[in-house]
């Protein structure tokens, strides 16, 4: 039942997406399988704010390796709005897939398209990574590279 419940609320979540409708940020509540996947459903849709009203003040986002010219550590969820107003420049798009929830930590796995990636013939980019949910928000999330796609940007 809460798994149809999770997803019922994801399709939701990305269907308002798609069409443009703002997420109502300060009510929204991530849960460990959906977290993410709503948090990356608003940066497709534009909606910075959205995005960062589903992440903990204190939030931190780690990119392995870090992209150039950045550490690869954002911490804050000013910070990381400063990050997906990049990404949501380039027009990235996400695949979900391997979810999986122990508590309140989530692992994944996705599919990231973007202008930049398709420009460089190396979309899409695969990524596994991990996130925590804590009252409701998005506390940590790390993204790691496949070594494929790695061995791809060579």
């Amino acid at each position: 039942m809460m798994v149809k419940l999770l997803s019922t609320l994801l399709v939701c979540a990305l269907l308002l997406g798609l069409f443009g409708a703002p997420l109502q940020a300060q009510e929204a509540m991530a849960e460990p399988a959906t977290g993410v996947q709503a948090v990356y459903a608003a940066v497709e849709a534009k909606d910075i704010d959205a995005a960062k009203g589903l992440l903990a003040d204190d939030a931190v986002l780690v990119l392995i390796p870090p992209p150039e010219n950045t550490t690869g550590v954002f911490v804050g969820k000013e910070a990381i709005g400063q990050w997906y107003e990049g990404l949501a420049a380039d027009n990235h798009r996400y695949e979900w897939s391997d979810v999986q929830v122990t508590g309140d930590r989530a692992t994944w796995r996705a599919k990231d398209w973007s202008d930049s990636f398709a420009g460089l013939g190396v979309a899409p980019v695969d990524f596994e990574g991990t996130s925590v949910v804590q009252d409701g928000k998005v506390k940590a999330m790390t993204w790691v590279f496949s070594e494929e796609s790695r061995n791809r940007f060579e």
